[in-house]
């Protein structure tokens, strides 16, 4: 059997690539890869309307944050963020399964993959703040 044909083998190699080009901890959760309780990533729920924008936004400031397409939140984008206190966010916090997982509404796909870059994932306050400036204009 390959690795594409044993879902648990691609997971636990792909949480080891995580491991080697972003530094993160992640766990293989049965079909799901999901961050260890100690990385302190959360995903943030924007809807896909607001997304543009936002990531124009976010380039004009230099700024990049990794973006999730989750199955089981069709109409929305999951931006992923780094925090070790929960701030006050204008959407939705979710729980975030990495690519390639697959839940049961489908596969969980980047839509803007994390950089290689001592910071791959930045902070929440920082992606907070400039929604609330993009929002503001």
């Amino acid at each position: 059997m390959t690795t594409l044909e044993r879902p648990d083998l691609r997971l636990a190699r792909t949480s080891l690539q995580y491991a080697i080009d972003y530094g993160w901890t992640t766990e293989v959760r049965g079909a799901r890869l999901v961050f260890g309780s100690s990385t302190h990533v959360v995903g943030i729920a924007v809807p896909s309307a607001d997304f543009s924008p936002l990531v124009t936004h976010l380039s004009a400031h230099r700024l990049s944050y990794p973006v999730l397409r989750l199955p089981e939140r069709p109409a929305d984008l999951v931006f992923l963020a780094t925090t070790h206190t929960l701030a006050a966010a204008p959407w939705p916090l979710v729980d975030v399964a990495l690519p390639p997982s697959h839940t049961e509404s489908g596969p969980v796909t980047w839509v803007v993959p994390p950089r290689r870059s001592p910071n791959p994932v930045p902070a929440l306050t920082t992606l907070l703040a400039a929604m609330r400036s993009q929002s503001g204009r």
